[in-house]
């Protein structure tokens, strides 16, 4: 299912961007790095509230 492959391209995702962080910096580097993707994230998430459509509700 497509939030099964988004799981897991997070979780490629991460892998990578941490093993670069070891590779680059140090250590310490990896939490502050980890809190940019909640950052962005949330980022993301009220993006596409601010820009989706309003649904019609039926009358009753």
């Amino acid at each position: 299912s497509l939030n099964a492959s988004a799981l897991y391209f997070g979780v490629a995702l991460g892998a990578v961007v941490g093993a670069a962080v070891l590779r680059f910096g140090a250590p310490a580097d990896l939490g502050l790095i980890a809190a940019v993707f909640p950052i962005v994230g949330l980022g993301i998430v009220l993006a596409g509230r601010m820009f989706a459509r309003p649904v019609a509700m039926p009358a009753e």
